[in-house]
């Protein structure tokens, strides 16, 4: 089972879901940080789990700040996600100048989509239930149009996720296809169409 369908049964202390508009579940209720800001700040140190340089990170999402302000405001929204965390915040490593967040043995649905979308021998019910996960394009609502540096990354992770999302399509349209299923292929093939990664690559001018 890829995911709970219920919150309140879930195994999971914490649950992440970045596919769609983005939810943060702590024991079944929804974790609401007090800036959107900090929201994003943890989405990208999530999804990138290398080291980050303090000041790196301040200048991307405040990058109208004062040096130390903008410091001050990572410093801040840094504190919001240990609280998160909780007995799990030895995976948020800090020090004076930079911040890494360690996500493996978290539960994220998009690394539970592109990890699931490299496997070639799941069946197709485990391929439905994965494609699943995928509610709306990565961080839906979380832009930032006067973030240039951040919208960037953000539009490389949207493309890498829509990408597994189509592998996964893909697979399961040739799974049903090979056990006869021709209306569940049909609809799985219906279904990958609307999420096409190549029809948003380029825009008509």
């Amino acid at each position: 089972m890829t995911r709970p369908q219920q919150a309140s049964d879930s195994p999971y202390p914490l649950e992440f879901l970045f596919l769609g508009s983005p939810e943060v579940r702590s024991a079944g209720q929804s974790w609401h940080p007090r800036t959107r800001k900090t929201l994003a700040l943890l989405a990208y140190l999530m999804l990138n789990p290398a080291p980050h340089a303090r000041d790196r990170l301040a200048a991307m999402l405040w990058p109208d700040a004062e040096r130390q302000q903008g410091r001050a405001s990572v410093r801040t929204s840094l504190a919001q996600i240990a609280a998160l965390l909780s007995r799990q915040s030895t995976l948020l490593i800090t020090d004076r100048d930079h911040v890494a967040l360690n996500s493996a043995t978290l539960w994220v649905d998009v690394h539970r989509l592109t990890a699931h979308a490299a496997m070639t021998t799941q069946t197709s019910r485990e391929l439905a239930e994965t494609a699943a996960l995928y509610r709306g394009d990565l961080l839906n609502g979380l832009d930032f149009p006067d973030l240039p540096e951040y919208t960037e990354w953000l539009e490389t992770e949207r493309e890498t996720a829509r990408l597994a999302l189509d592998r996964l399509l893909s697979l399961q349209i040739l799974r049903h296809q090979q056990a006869g299923e021709l209306e569940a292929a049909v609809d799985a093939a219906r279904q990958r169409l609307r999420h096409d990664p190549s029809t948003r690559r380029h825009t008509p001018a």
